[in-house]
C-alpha cells in the first residue's frame, strides 16, 4: 500500500485540543425539610490548576473568612496532591 509507512512512527506526534467543560450541577435531596448535598447526582465544575487558589480565596471571602497567610493554603494543597499521588499507585 502506497504511503502506509508514513504514520507508523508516533514518537513525534503532538496535538492540542480544546475541551468544552462539563456543565456544573449541584444536586440535593430534601431530608426532613432540609436540603442535603447529593454527590451521586452532581457534576463538579472543572478548573485549570492555576485557577484553584484564586477561586478558593474568593469562596472563603464570600463565606466571611479571610486568608491572611497563603502558606496555610499551600501546605493543605501539597497534602492533597500527596494523597492523590498515593491513591494512584
Amino acid at each position: 500500500m502506497l504511503g502506509a509507512d508514513l504514520f507508523t512512527d508516533t514518537d513525534d506526534v503532538t496535538f492540542l485540543y480544546i475541551k468544552k467543560p462539563d456543565t456544573a450541577e449541584w444536586a440535593y435531596t430534601s431530608v426532613l425539610g432540609t436540603e442535603v448535598y447529593n454527590a451521586n447526582n452532581s457534576t463538579d465544575f472543572e478548573l485549570e490548576p492555576e485557577e484553584e487558589t484564586e477561586l478558593t480565596i474568593k469562596i472563603l471571602a464570600l463565606a466571611g473568612l479571610e486568608v491572611k497567610d497563603l502558606s496555610v493554603y499551600e501546605v493543605a494543597n501539597r497534602e492533597d496532591l500527596t494523597e492523590q499521588q498515593i491513591k494512584k499507585q
